[in-house]
């Protein structure tokens, strides 16, 4: 099973579901992002929204603290942390 970068909430006791591998990531009201198991062995809603970068990129910038001049990050700042991130998290280069 391929991982994919998707939405998710936490588990009623508050815990992070046992199919997200890399989550806890740019949290929008009780949604946050995260990376879904490779192993079988775990049950993956099929339900899941899938997110693409175009969509991630958005989304960092949307929730991103303004900076002291009040301008939101620049496209190039949002791809950088996007990158960094897959980078960080071992995540292939997705679309």
């Amino acid at each position: 099973m391929a991982q994919r970068l998707v939405k998710y909430k936490l588990e009623g006791d508050g815990s992070v579901p046992k199919w997200i591998a890399e989550g806890g990531h740019w949290k929008e009201g009780e949604e946050f992002i995260g990376l879904t198991v490779e192993d079988e062995k775990y049950w993956v809603p099929s339900g899941l929204v899938e997110i693409d970068d175009t969509m991630l990129e958005a989304r960092i910038k949307k929730l991103s603290p303004k900076k002291e001049d009040s301008l939101d990050k620049t496209d190039k700042e949002v791809k950088h942390e996007l990158k960094e991130w897959k980078k960080a998290a071992k995540i292939e280069k997705r679309s």
